[in-house]
């Protein structure tokens, strides 16, 4: 059975001070959706993270 190491989220961000603003979204590859969420605000440092979507689903075997 393989392993998979990393799953793609969809780290959707806007401006801090605009809430109205239409959102940002951004594809990450990492462990975790929290992981997700730290890389997106380290790499956008001026947007809040509004949510985090994994977009590949776990497979049954």
């Amino acid at each position: 059975m393989p392993t998979v190491w990393s799953h793609r989220f969809e780290v959707s961000l806007r401006p801090l001070r605009d809430v109205a603003a239409a959102p940002m979204i951004v594809v990450v590859e990492t462990r975790t959706a929290a992981q997700a969420a730290r890389d997106a605000a380290t790499r956008h440092p001026g947007m809040k993270i509004v949510a985090v979507q994994r977009l590949d689903a776990p497979t049954e075997e």
